[in-house]
């Protein structure tokens, strides 16, 4: 038991490091509007994530501005008008 207990030591404490290094490294949640962005809703979408992306990377680094990393990813839309939506993009940057 003994031996066994030696031997599977070294093998956890490799296993928790690994893991550690997989974790992301979040930062708090952006939350980016648009303007009044086109007839099309999934345009106004486009604008509202390269929005957040570019607040992203301004706020902590281009390593945070990827939308598909980020976590709680949600796009919200109004029709502001008969000519455009409003959209805004609510995200928790993480590399």
């Amino acid at each position: 038991m003994r031996r066994m207990l030696i031997v599977c030591l070294p093998f956890a404490a490799m296993l928790i490091a690994m893991t550690g290094e997989g974790l992301a490294d979040c930062k708090p949640e952006l939350v980016a509007m648009t303007g009044l962005s086109g007839p099309a809703k999934s345009d106004a979408e486009h604008v509202a994530r390269v929005t957040w992306q570019t607040k992203a990377a301004h706020a902590y680094g281009s390593a945070y501005s990827n939308w598909n990393k980020a976590n709680n990813r949600k796009i919200e839309c109004e029709k502001q008008t008969s000519s455009g939506y409003q959209c805004w993009a609510t995200a928790t940057p993480c590399n």
